[in-house]
């Protein structure tokens, strides 16, 4: 879609909380580790398109969450946030300028003094987004397992990968039969 133009991150709230500072007049999302949605960002969000401060919390953050952020809990550490900017008047260089003026994620504990934010252009270069075909598939889910709450998957989602090898408690390691 070479007429939107959209922004997005990785972050790992493992460490700590995150402060996701939103620009105003986008639509997006976070959507967890697995894929799952975790809330809208912008327009359909609770900062109804104005822009705002999120304050996104780990899994089993303990204590009071400040004042002063839309607060949202994932169930995993490793979230994606992704949104839209809009062309105003078919100018995309000002919805790019917009988001880099006003897009923002830092540390809870760096409020006081945020870091700088990079960003890096993507359009034009080669980005795969579909997953593996082949058997390093399930080494990417097992992965996953590892590193986050063993809670963030449904009882039936972990016997069905347990039931392949892929437990949190233990190394994956398929045979030559089960990489076949």
């Amino acid at each position: 879609n070479c007429e939107t133009v959209y922004t997005c991150a990785w972050v790992d709230t493992k460490d700590r909380p995150l402060v996701i500072e939103l620009p105003p007049n986008v639509l997006g999302f976070i959507n967890d580790f697995w894929g799952r949605y975790v809330v809208d960002l912008g327009r359909a969000g609770p900062d109804s398109g104005q822009g705002g401060r999120y304050l996104l919390l780990p899994p089993g953050h303990a204590g009071a969450p400040p004042e002063g952020y839309f607060v949202v809990r994932s169930s995993t550490f490793g979230n994606f946030v992704f949104f839209r900017g809009f062309a105003l008047g078919g100018d995309l260089q000002e919805a790019v300028e917009h988001s880099i003026a006003h897009f923002r994620i830092y540390a809870l504990a760096q409020v006081e003094n945020p870091p700088e934010m990079s960003f890096v252009n993507i359009s034009g270069r080669y980005w795969n987004t579909i997953p593996a075909t082949d058997a390093s598939y399930f080494d990417q889910i097992a992965q996953v397992v590892a590193e986050e709450p063993l809670d963030a998957v449904d009882p039936e989602t972990r016997g069905l990968l347990g039931a392949i090898g892929i437990r949190k408690d233990r190394p994956f390691a398929p045979d030559t039969r089960m990489k076949e």
